[in-house]
């Protein structure tokens, strides 16, 4: 069964071309010139009236396009497979929203400094020199946690097929000194760093400089904090390295990471571990109160945890580039796929807030792109696989009782030309007839695919997407055979859960929270997200 969740999970993420629809309906295909030209129109209504050929600067969407403040519907395909319910509140800005185009961005100095200066400060902090030995310690020191957890719980260390306490501590011995051996070998007397980036070695095991990158990592002296940029690589390529009938590679992906971490309650720092939780954290607001369970763990409330974030963004000079787009409570009781052995869910010991923010244009902000879809590729037994990549933009924080705790800054965009500073949507009923058309028919491929493998199909698989959130905002499409080169475009981003059954005896369960759905707002075209386009 988990085989079958990881399967709906991979398919999910490779929606392709699909057959014929119920009726017609528009698949971007990368070529935008056609969607730009319908974007530019001559008037538009603004909160005021009508102008020609000015700049509006707010937009009444609702009252111009027809959008509701809820949508409420139920539809399913024809073959009743897949059935989506949607009761969703429809979020949609004031600001105009433009057609701008961007590129894939490194981080620079003056950015990273910035950023350094507000989560560093006067923290001492030393150059990593040996990743590769540091992250070994790490393991051990993972290993070992988990093996003194096992002292306190006999059912837990059965389970494990350790027949007493005096094998564990045996094991216990043993990595005790592999870890010994590790911080003996580890480098002596390291570099003080300052935030400042270098060109780094970056390679294979046995070949540690085949290439390079403009980075940085460095980490406190008591190993409590951690800050690292990696640049992308500087090749045109992949590099491969054919080792045992399979690959290494070093991918030449359009994606920049900055990432900060301290020590935290809810998380290891070595290893970037943040807050687990079941399914996917619960979805709070500004006006939310401090949730009971939470007490034990914070002190404050959402719109606490968002004014932290607002306060860090001022202090780095990102306020007019980013603002706080969803909060989540999450806790680290433990993925889907982590239960306890009976089955049941673990109680959770810890609590974080997570803050996710999004880019902004001229006041128009861009939709959640939820877990940083990535663009398929295929097997991953061939250099195929490793084909560039250019993941969206995506800014996330966790927050415990002491602030922010981890940051996640990746893929990183520069705003080029303003194509249009305001755009021409489709009327909002017919965003609806293409939704209804076509949305049950990207989920009837994937489970026609799961039914192919399953070993006791239902006779009719109980399939039901609910959605939960519209948003109309700003999301980034890739121009053709143009990699780390798009567009941000107005979009309807549909959110929300897919609940299924993949065998008669079981009940139907959540299986995926996510981005469901994304329609270009002007032209009505279909947006892959796994694709770009």
């Amino acid at each position: 069964m988990k085989r079958l969740l990881l399967l709906l999970l991979a398919a999910l993420l490779l929606v392709a071309c699909q057959p014929t629809p119920e009726t017609e309906f528009i698949v971007n295909k990368g070529d935008q010139s056609a969607m730009i030209d319908m974007a530019r129109g001559e008037d538009v209504v603004t909160s005021s009236g009508t102008e020609s050929g000015t700049e509006p600067q707010t937009l009444d969407y609702r009252a111009l396009y027809g959008i509701p403040e809820r949508l409420t519907d139920s539809f399913s395909d024809r073959e009743g497979k897949v059935t989506v319910r949607i009761d969703a509140p429809i979020e949609v800005p004031t600001a105009p929203l433009p057609i701008v185009r961007v590129f894939a961005k490194d981080f620079d100095q003056e950015t990273v400094t910035r950023i350094w200066n507000v989560l560093i400060g006067d923290t001492p902090m030393f150059e990593i020199v040996d990743e590769e030995n540091l992250n070994r310690r790490t393991r051990i020191k993972e290993e070992l946690e988990y093996l003194y957890s096992l002292l306190d719980d006999p059912e837990m260390m059965a389970a494990k097929l350790y027949a007493s306490a005096d094998e564990v501590k045996e094991d216990i011995a043993r990595l005790q000194a592999e870890y010994k051996a590790a911080e003996d070998a580890a480098p002596k007397d390291p570099e003080r760093a300052d935030g400042t980036l270098r060109r780094r070695g970056v390679g294979f095991f046995d070949k540690p400089d085949v290439t390079t990158r403009l980075g940085l990592w460095a980490i406190s002296g008591d190993g409590s904090v951690r800050f690292e940029v990696n640049n992308p690589i500087d090749s045109d390529e992949p590099i491969y390295e054919h080792v045992d009938g399979g690959w290494n590679v070093i991918r030449n992906d359009k994606r920049a990471t900055l990432l900060y971490r301290r020590s935290s309650p809810v998380l290891d720092v070595n290893t970037g571990s943040r807050p687990l939780f079941i399914p996917f954290g619960i979805a709070v607001s500004e006006g939310d109160p401090l949730r009971e369970e939470a007490k034990a763990c914070l002190s404050y409330s959402p719109k606490e945890a968002a004014d932290k974030v607002r306060a860090f963004l001022a202090q780095a000079g990102l306020s007019d580039d980013f603002t706080v787009a969803c909060i989540r409570l999450e806790n680290n009781a433990g993925t889907l796929y982590e239960r306890n052995g009976d089955g049941t869910v673990p109680k959770p010991t810890h609590y974080a807030y997570h803050v996710e923010c999004v880019r902004t244009v001229s006041g128009a902000p861009c939709c959640v792109s939820e877990a940083n879809v990535r663009e398929s590729r295929g097997g991953e037994s061939t250099k195929t696989a490793y084909a560039p990549s250019w993941s969206y933009e995506n800014m996330l924080f966790y927050l415990d009782n002491d602030g922010i705790y981890w940051f996640g800054w990746s893929t990183p965009l520069s705003v080029a030309d303003t194509l249009t500073t305001f755009s021409q949507l489709k009327p909002f009923d017919e965003i609806v007839s293409i939704v209804k058309n076509r949305l049950p028919l990207l989920y009837v491929e994937d489970v026609n695919r799961l039914l192919e493998t399953a070993e006791n199909p239902p006779a009719l698989p109980a399939t039901e997407l609910s959605i939960d959130r519209v948003t109309l905002g700003l999301w980034r499409i890739a121009e053709q055979d143009k990699l780390g080169q798009g567009l941000l475009v107005p979009a309807y981003c549909f959110y929300g859960t897919l609940q299924g059954m993949w065998s008669p005896d079981e009940t139907p369960r959540v299986e995926y929270d996510d981005l469901l759905f994304v329609i270009n707002a002007v032209d009505g075209s279909v947006i892959d997200p796994t694709k770009g386009y």
